[in-house]
């Protein structure tokens, strides 16, 4: 009882930092009498499956899409081409896209770890961590990004922070453009932001889907949170004692394993 208690006080302080501490009480609480009702069952797995399939198919899918080709029409007035690299792991479900999108097109989607843990900056969900051990900059190396004079970064948003250490850093001297799902930061175009804006429909409906985005299409494992050079490129990943699981989002390792492969 006592491990359940500290799994929902875990979970409830996650949502705190994402939702404020009221909101969090609220939504945890709802959660746990729906659970607890006697409604729950197969019924209850049944509709939220629909529910999933149906938000995907008619709202998330065609934005993803609408992204991706948005993206392409940003690169081809760049004149860019060659790869794009989404930021993993929010970017996954954009690049995901992007596979099947941009297979007759001069633009190829790269995956690339890369968030603020890995460049060694504090943020709300891991405030432990910050710390830089360089071994950020020799893998951003070996994957021939920093030989690129021009690179176009994908992301879901919305600060720009990862970019801004980028640029201040290890492509200081390179021609970074970031397009990103969502954008909070005026010099980084959004994709929503944009499509908001011309159908004339308040912009802040663009920060709900950003955040939403990670919940419509869960991760199959955590943050990555640090590198580690072993046989190749590995991501270690963060641990949470409310989720056993540390899979990586390809399934190439066990469950239970901090670590997944970078390929």
């Amino acid at each position: 009882m006592k491990e359940i208690e500290a799994e929902i006080k875990d979970y409830q302080a996650v949502l705190s930092r994402e939702l404020t501490p009221d909101l969090a009480v609220v939504y945890v609480n709802s959660l746990l009498n729906l659970l607890t009702s006697d409604s729950f069952g197969q019924e209850i797995v049944k509709a939220g499956q629909e529910w999933h399939y149906k938000i995907g198919k008619e709202l998330y899918g065609p934005l993803i899409n609408g992204y991706c080709k948005w993206l392409e029409s940003k690169c081809l007035e760049l004149g860019h081409t060659g790869g794009v690299y989404f930021a993993l792991r929010d970017a996954a479900p954009l690049m995901e896209s992007a596979k099947i999108l941009w297979q007759k097109s001069d633009i190829h989607p790269i995956g690339v770890y890369a968030n603020r843990p890995l460049l060694g900056v504090e943020d709300e969900i891991s405030p432990e961590i910050s710390h830089v051990d360089g071994n950020m900059q020799k893998y951003l190396k070996d994957l021939g990004l920093t030989d690129k004079k021009v690179i176009v970064w994908a992301d879901t948003g919305a600060w720009g922070t990862v970019i801004k250490v980028l640029k201040q850093g290890v492509l200081s001297n390179h021609k970074l453009y970031p397009f990103f799902w969502y954008s909070h930061n005026p010099n980084i175009p959004g994709y929503l932001n944009e499509l908001l804006e011309k159908v004339g429909t308040d912009i802040g409906i663009g920060e709900v889907l950003n955040d939403s985005l990670e919940c419509v299409f869960p991760q199959q494992h955590l943050r990555p949170v640090e590198l580690v050079q072993a046989n190749g490129w590995n991501v270690k990943l963060e641990q949470k004692r409310f989720c056993n699981r540390f899979d990586n989002w390809e399934g190439n390792f066990p469950r239970n394993s901090s670590l997944t492969k970078v390929d």
